[in-house]
């Protein structure tokens, strides 16, 4: 009977781990009988292997490197009284740091994608120049790191750029469970930060695609890039990793097209008509300001607006022939499940928020003459207007 305890609790936990994910209405874990055909699949491909000794390769030469250097200071520190005084208190102050603290230090120190270009670099058959490269740090011989889109075929990804207490990240999962049930999508949305950062910065990610996503990573490579402001530009490059033919969309008081594009500087004007991007824009505040049933929801429904504004630029709706009244009735059964609690006025409240900013989107580059969109498979011949760029900032 003991023998089978094991047995059992196993069996337990694949019950349970599949029951929970099949009432979860949004995928975001696979379940048991998906793992197995996904390490089935691996096996078949002969990419196991690989893939195992990828992940094991930085851990595996950490580990060697720790043996190296260790063991011998350690058995210096433990033989040479001079030893210890000179390298124990510097011990004393590294031990009790967690291990987990030193990651984001050394993803500073090393980046992400030298493992990428390593293994570019020993695939190279014949004569090198050399059999040595240098990655992690600036140096005429470092391998170039290459990003790697390790998302699903046709996935659609989305980064926003929003402020803490906006109720962007309750949208962001909205839209993720309008979009799996809706859509019948695998999805994945999280915040780098979360609502306990009210007032600073908050940038969200959404991934959505036909197939698992099996990767939790800041997102390289995005279709729409929602910005709360204008000034993040002055912050840093919201358009980085947005792909050509994307989508930018503007939190904007005006509603002349021309103005709106004057607030966005000459630089990114200039690589937006480059790169054939649509700009879009819309005053959720004001449609905020004028729905709320209090005025304690306002900055909250604010972030609701991007609702209607992912149903209108995504082409998720068009693919599955919704249109706008049936979307309006799948997004208003959702909203109750979200803020069923605040009561009925609530839930219609955001409903016509999402119905206004649908209807309202300003389409910033159709209405310039903007080119924007790129067809798959089709070549892009890229324009530039000097007076478009050269607009006043």
């Amino acid at each position: 009977m003991v023998r089978l305890r094991p047995v059992a609790f196993i069996t337990l936990f694949l019950t349970i781990w599949q029951f929970a994910i099949s009432r979860h209405p949004v995928h975001l874990l696979p379940t048991p009988e998906e793992v197995v055909g996904g390490i089935g699949d691996l096996v078949q491909h002969g990419l196991l292997l690989k893939y195992v000794v990828a992940s094991l390769f930085r851990v595996t030469w950490g580990y060697v490197l720790a043996v190296v250097l260790a063991i011998p200071l350690g058995l210096a520190i433990g033989w040479s009284r001079r030893a210890e005084m000179a390298f124990n208190p510097l011990i004393q102050i590294l031990r009790p740091i967690s291990p987990l603290a030193w990651i984001p230090i050394a993803i500073l120190w090393f980046g992400v994608g030298d493992l990428a270009a390593i293994f570019d670099w020993a695939a190279i058959h014949g004569e090198r120049e050399r059999d040595y490269a240098v990655v992690g740090i600036r140096h005429p011989l470092a391998l170039a790191a290459r990003p790697i889109d390790v998302r699903p075929r046709g996935a659609y990804s989305l980064r926003g750029h929003s402020i803490g207490g906006f109720g962007s990240v309750t949208t962001n999962k909205l839209i993720a469970t309008i979009v799996g049930e809706v859509f019948d999508k695998f999805v994945q949305a999280y915040p780098r930060y979360g609502s306990e950062k009210k007032g600073l910065p908050t940038t969200y990610y959404l991934t959505i695609a036909d197939e698992p996503i099996h990767t939790h990573a800041e997102l390289e490579r995005v279709d729409l890039v929602p910005l709360h402001d204008v000034a993040a530009f002055g912050l840093g490059n919201p358009l980085a990793g947005l792909v050509d033919g994307g989508t930018l969309f503007l939190q904007s008081e005006l509603t002349d097209p021309g103005a709106i594009w004057a607030t966005i500087p000459t630089t990114p004007r200039a690589e937006i008509i480059r790169r054939r991007i649509r700009v879009t824009a819309l005053d959720t505040a004001a449609l905020a300001r004028a729905r709320s049933p209090r005025p304690d929801l306002v900055l909250r429904m604010q972030g609701i607006a991007l609702v209607g504004v992912f149903l209108r630029v995504s082409p998720f709706a068009a693919e599955a022939g919704l249109d706008r009244q049936a979307l309006l009735a799948a997004v208003g059964e959702r909203l109750g499940r979200f803020f069923g609690k605040r009561g009925r006025a609530v839930i219609e409240a955001n409903l016509e928020l999402v119905a206004a900013a649908y209807d309202g989107l300003i389409d910033v580059s159709a209405e310039l003459g903007l080119p924007a969109g790129i067809e798959r498979g089709v070549t892009v011949i890229r324009e530039e207007s000097s007076s478009l760029i050269g607009a006043p900032s």
